[in-house]
């Protein structure tokens, strides 16, 4: 009884908080983000836990920001083409939620939220970002964070080859122990490779989040006047992929390398991939040596589920979508967390891969809405990219495009665009890149947009340092 009181109590003075300020909230939601799975975790097997964040911080946020719409600048906005896109997809999901072979609303409104809930942090974060000092801040925020989940997760790694991995789960996470290592999943690669929570409900969760967390760490030790925090940046970084190699998520091995050859290659041309090949040695090779992990056996392993991934989930698990479903089943239909509100659970179509899901749940037509929208988001970025002329902001644009185009194609194999926290990230970087150019030589603005941006700081990013 004293549990809902409490958090009763905590939704009005987040709410209080946030409605004065919508900028709060959305740095709230940013700073809670990475420790929301161990919040989850501690109240297990409760699960309204899961839905914290969204009451405490994003619903306040998207209220106030309502609300404060009219101080908005009407003359820095999200390209119309993209507005449009993310309507279209809004609509259509929302048609698809009356479709007659939907068992129940409940599914439907499931997976309506899973496509549609994060999508307006977009516009939050675009005006979040009024100035590079306030970009600095938000980034300086997120790469202090890092530090702790990251740290966790690899102490649980050795914690697990000194002590076991089951009993140090166990004396972690208690009777939650199972569910988040899927079943104490372990891989024999020469070495045991054990699935990591961290400070998350599950591996995906904890290696998506040490990926995201590459962007501000790339963009703030380009980004930063402080020679510190550039460094501090940079050691950030190189943790942040030791994390995610240890984190026990295979996908680690593809998605990293490919974030980071995609931001050096947009970076440097052809200076990239070298570049990325002998940064990145040592701290794989140490992962490694840490972890006891046979490189050859590793390789095999890599190479193995490159071919899964790319012919029985990216190739077939589209081509079994459209023939299964080529005018969609309905909105919910292959969503995860939409599998618990069917009345029959073997209706659930359940085929791991992003495009295949906007099939079975939207038809064909829905699958193009999703890659317009994708394709809209990369071509403005790299048209922003392009015609940055502030050296530092390119570096953070570059950074965040290539997130997003790793983001999409991993969509190929599996939901990370629907899992916290790539939910969240995925559209507040794709908010922050669209607003750069608007960043760009501050003093060669356009007239109209500087006399519209507000005058006073951002107070809601606190200074760190």
């Amino acid at each position: 009884m004293i549990l809902p009181v409490l958090v009763v109590l905590l939704v009005l003075v987040f709410w209080f908080v946030i409605l004065q300020h919508w900028q709060r909230g959305v740095v709230m939601l940013l700073v809670y983000l990475p420790f929301a799975g161990a919040v989850t975790l501690s109240l297990y097997p409760e699960s309204y836990p899961v839905l914290f964040k969204d009451f405490f911080f994003v619903v306040p946020a998207y209220l106030a920001f309502w609300l404060a719409r009219r101080e908005m600048s009407p003359a820095a906005k999200v390209p119309p083409t993209v507005r449009v896109a993310m309507l279209t997809l809004a609509t259509l999901v929302l048609l698809q939620s009356f479709n007659p072979n939907l068992e129940n609303m409940m599914v439907a409104a499931i997976g309506s939220k899973v496509w549609l809930f994060y999508l307006p942090l977009l516009f939050l974060a675009f005006e979040l970002i009024q100035s590079n000092e306030d970009l600095v801040r938000l980034l300086r925020l997120m790469v202090v964070i890092t530090w702790l989940p990251c740290t966790v997760g690899i102490l649980e790694w050795l914690a697990s080859m000194t002590f076991g991995f089951q009993e140090t789960m166990y004396a972690i996470y208690g009777e939650a122990a199972e569910g988040a290592t899927q079943h104490f999943v372990i891989f024999d690669i020469g070495g045991q490779f054990f699935r990591i929570p961290s400070t998350f409900t599950f591996v995906s969760q904890y290696f998506g989040y040490t990926l995201a967390m590459l962007v501000p760490a790339f963009a703030l030790s380009k980004l930063d006047d402080s020679m510190f925090w550039r460094r501090f940046a940079s050691a950030t970084l190189w943790l942040a992929v030791l994390a995610a190699f240890m984190s026990g998520a295979r996908a680690a091995f593809l998605f990293v390398p490919l974030l980071l050859s995609l931001t050096y290659w947009l970076e440097g041309w052809f200076k990239g991939i070298p570049k990325v090949a002998f940064i990145l040695t040592p701290i794989f090779f140490l992962s490694l040596y840490i972890a006891g992990i046979d490189p050859t056996k590793l390789f095999d392993m890599v190479r193995e589920l490159f071919l899964t991934y790319s012919d029985s989930i990216a190739r077939e698990g589209l081509l079994d979508a459209l023939e299964i479903a080529p005018f969609g089943t309905g909105t919910g239909m292959n969503t995860g967390p939409a599998r618990y509100a069917l009345d029959n659970s073997e209706s659930f179509i359940g085929i791991e891969n992003y495009y295949a899901k906007a099939v079975i749940e939207l038809g064909v037509v829905g699958l193009l809405v999703v890659v317009v929208l994708f394709f809209l988001l990369a071509k403005h970025g790299y048209k922003i990219h392009s015609q940055l002329r502030d050296k530092r902001l390119r570096s953070a644009a570059s950074v965040i495009l290539a997130f997003i185009v790793t983001m999409e194609l991993s969509g190929f194999k599996g939901w990370q665009i629907d899992l916290d926290p790539i939910n969240v990230y995925f559209w507040m970087f794709a908010g922050i890149l669209l607003k750069l150019k608007y960043l760009d030589r501050p003093s060669q603005m356009p007239a109209e947009i500087a006399h519209a941006a507000p005058s006073r700081p951002l107070h809601a990013i606190p200074r760190a340092g």
